[in-house]
């Protein structure tokens, strides 16, 4: 019997404790930006390790409330192949030799860069138009 009442002064604390309930809804928005060919910058020298290809950009929307209490996902719009999350590894063969590619982002308080990195060296600008999508969660 002392077990059973030593249990149950036990554990009813623990069912008061279960069962609070967190009221935090957050906002989602989604944004979207466009980089063309011209904005991708070569950091480092090509061909050599430790260069990249780098399109940084201001942006509003990210802040610095965002980065210690949000969180920011990025997307690659692809029409064919839907959204794909970054970072974004993909591996090809360029004359006989595979090279992976990474396509990832580095975000701050006002701004965005998106990086494309080769195992190469030889990092490549993307053609024409290259859609990402942002999302921020409040």
């Amino acid at each position: 019997m002392k077990r059973l009442l030593f249990l149950i002064l036990l554990c009813t604390p623990l069912l008061f404790t279960s069962c609070i309930e967190d009221n935090y809804y957050g906002s989602v928005d989604t944004y979207y930006l466009d980089v063309r060919q011209t904005d991708w910058k070569g950091v480092g020298t090509y061909g050599q390790q430790g260069y990249i290809l780098e399109a940084a950009f201001d942006v509003g929307f990210i802040t610095q409330d965002i980065i210690n209490s949000g969180a920011v996902l990025v997307y690659l719009v692809d029409d064919q192949l839907g959204d794909m999350q970054l970072p974004y590894v993909l591996t090809r063969t360029v004359g006989g030799v595979k090279v992976i590619e990474v396509l990832s982002y580095q975000i701050w308080a006002g701004g965005i860069a998106f990086m494309i990195d080769d195992s190469d060296y030889r990092a490549d600008p993307y053609t024409g138009t290259t859609t990402f999508k942002i999302v921020v969660i409040r």
